[in-house]
């Protein structure tokens, strides 16, 4: 009837989706940037190190395992370069012995040909036109081989100071020939050594020694102990405490000690000095 309504519809829950969902879900899902980074940080595998001796200090792996690298392929081309000289030596010695057997004169080379006075009279002889021009092309050509030959100084020069800073290092000279961790590690040393402001000032001597000092603290070494006091040392020392121990004994402590007896002589404190043994000796002289 007109009077009666019709019953409202149920309010349904709307349909979601699939692209909404997923994006509702990834947006609850994502992290902040920092939590991402400290989730990397924590999920990736610490560096690998190498400890030292003295089980503290650590030597990056990656470092050592690139210095051992270059070593090798520094090794190689060393090796490799003996083995080619030593093939072209082999070489020239056989073309000498076929040239020899020939009967042949091997030609000098270009740069060590001289031309003698006897020649340049020869010239003037038999050219007198040219003779003038042949011997200032000679000169010229002396002139330019003086120049091309280099002096002592500059040979000096050539020599690699870097080699010579190191066989003046015993132990760096020692580890280059036996020990490729200590080198290894005071080649690290040294490359952070040559970035740094209070060092690029430094001679190489002082730079390297610092660079095996630094090492090894860090593989836990000791230098050697001081050496114990010679004989003569011993020596100086004992008759020090002993004229201190004679002179204790002989003075009187006080008035009332005059004319008192002494217990024990300076003599006989000589005596048992002198059949002493050398840590008998280093007790009385500790008191």
């Amino acid at each position: 009837s007109a009077g009666e309504r019709e019953p409202e519809p149920e309010a349904t829950p709307s349909a979601v989706l699939p692209a909404e969902a997923e994006a509702e879900a990834s947006s609850s899902t994502t992290a902040s940037p920092a939590e991402s980074a400290q989730d990397a940080a924590l999920a990736a595998p610490p560096p690998k190190v190498v400890l030292g001796k003295d089980g503290v200090h650590q030597i990056p792996y990656d470092v050592l395992q690139s210095a051992r690298e270059q070593a090798r392929r520094h090794a190689e081309a060393a090796y490799s370069a003996a083995e080619e000289n030593a093939a072209l030596r082999r070489t020239l010695a056989l073309l000498q012995q076929q040239v020899s057997r020939a009967g042949m004169q091997p030609a000098t080379l270009p740069e060590e040909t001289q031309i003698s006075t006897e020649q340049l009279e020869k010239v003037r002889a038999d050219f007198p036109d040219l003779a003038e021009m042949f011997e200032q092309v000679v000169n010229q050509v002396n002139y330019l081989n003086a120049r091309a030959k280099p002096s002592p100084v500059e040979s000096d020069a050539d020599v690699n100071p870097v080699l010579e800073a190191i066989a003046r290092n015993p132990d760096l000279a020692l580890w280059f020939e036996r020990d490729i961790d200590r080198r290894d590690f005071a080649i690290t040393v040294d490359e952070r050594l040559k970035t740094d402001p209070a060092w690029q000032e430094q001679t190489l001597d002082a730079r390297f020694a610092e660079a095996v000092r630094r090492t090894k603290a860090a593989f836990g070494d000791h230098d050697a102990a001081e050496a114990a006091p010679s004989a003569e040392a011993l020596k100086q020392q004992a008759e020090a405490k002993l004229a201190a121990v004679k002179a204790a004994v002989s003075a009187p402590s006080s008035p009332s000690d005059v004319g008192q007896p002494v217990t024990q002589s300076p003599q006989s404190v000589l005596d048992k000095a002198a059949n002493a043994s050398e840590t008998e000796l280093l007790t009385m002289m500790a008191g």
